[in-house]
C-alpha cells in the first residue's frame, strides 16, 4: 500500500520553479530584445570567456544567477534552486545559435 499523498513539498517546489521561470525569461527578454547584448554574449562565450559571460549576464536583474555552458551550437542555462537546505529544482533553458 502507498502512503498518503502529501504535496506541500511537489507544491513548493512547483511555486520556486515559478520563480526560476521568471528569471529565465528576464534572460531571454534581454538577448531576444537587443542585438548588442545578444552579439556580445555570443562572442565571449565563442570565445570561451566565461568571466565576461557572467559579467554580461550580472546586468539582467535576475534573483538566480544560471549556471551557463555553451558549444559550437549555443548556450545553455541552467537555473537552480533550494527548498531549505535541499535542492528542489532545475531549469535548464538551452539556446541554440547556430545551423549544423
Amino acid at each position: 500500500m502507498l502512503p498518503a499523498t502529501a504535496p506541500d513539498i511537489l507544491m513548493a517546489s512547483a511555486g520556486k520553479t515559478l520563480s526560476l521561470m521568471d528569471d529565465a525569461k528576464l534572460v531571454l527578454g534581454r538577448i531576444n530584445s537587443s542585438r548588442e547584448f545578444a552579439s556580445k554574449l555570443m562572442t565571449a562565450a565563442q570565445q570561451s570567456n566565461l568571466p565576461e559571460v557572467h559579467k554580461l549576464l550580472q546586468t539582467i536583474p535576475t534573483r538566480v544567477q544560471p549556471v551557463v555552458s555553451f558549444n559550437p551550437d549555443g548556450v545553455r542555462f541552467v537555473f537552480d534552486e533550494k527548498l531549505g537546505q535541499v535542492d528542489c529544482c532545475h531549469l535548464i533553458v538551452s539556446v541554440k545559435w547556430n545551423e549544423f
